[in-house]
């Protein structure tokens, strides 16, 4: 039903002046030729006005649309699939106006492992989220080692925020947990 029902008068005024189907079989095999041959040679050429009308409209929407598109991104080069170039457009807006949030567990975890090798401690545990960022958990000397390691992971420029920390019963010195990420871009 997509389709403009169009009534085509015979030059005869017979029957072909009832509306065509809609559907695209008829339309195709039946009423299009039926109704070709009773029109008069010049009306057989001529689309139906609502086709030509939306043709029209379809036409300036994408003029337009492509217009304010060079005008947004005027280094975007030819036009060949509007979206797809807008979306990639506005990732890399996006990453080149906030780099420092962008989060790369890679970059993480090689800060992290840097900070914690020269205290000389191994990880018990390491897990990251992108939410969470990378969790965290080892053994160290001493509570005040602890305030120490999170001062050297602030100072590489990650957030580190000690979640929990308790004396080991099982072994000498205390037990730490961390939560880090990437620091967010002050502005």
């Amino acid at each position: 039903s997509g389709l403009p029902q169009c009534t085509f008068q015979s030059s005869r005024g017979n029957a072909a002046d009832a509306p065509c189907s809609s559907s695209r079989n008829t339309l195709a095999r039946g009423c299009w030729q039926h109704s070709m041959a009773h029109l008069p040679p010049c009306k057989r050429l001529q689309p139906c006005r609502p086709w030509t009308q939306l043709t029209t409209d379809t036409a300036r929407i994408n003029a337009q649309t492509q217009a304010q598109v060079q005008t947004a991104f005027p280094n975007l080069g030819p036009l060949l699939d509007i979206r797809l170039q807008v979306t990639r457009a506005l990732a890399d807006l996006q990453s080149k106006a906030r780099p420092e949030t962008r989060k790369d567990p890679i970059e993480l975890t090689r800060l992290v492992a840097q900070a914690t090798h020269t205290f000389g401690t191994i990880p018990e545990q390491l897990s990251y989220t992108a939410n969470d960022g990378i969790v965290l958990a080892l053994r160290l000397p001493d509570f005040a080692t602890i305030e120490r390691l999170a001062e050297a992971l602030r100072s590489a420029g990650l957030t580190a925020e000690v979640t929990d920390s308790r004396a080991s019963t099982d072994t000498d010195g205390v037990r730490a947990e961390y939560r880090i990420q990437m620091q967010e871009a002050r502005e």
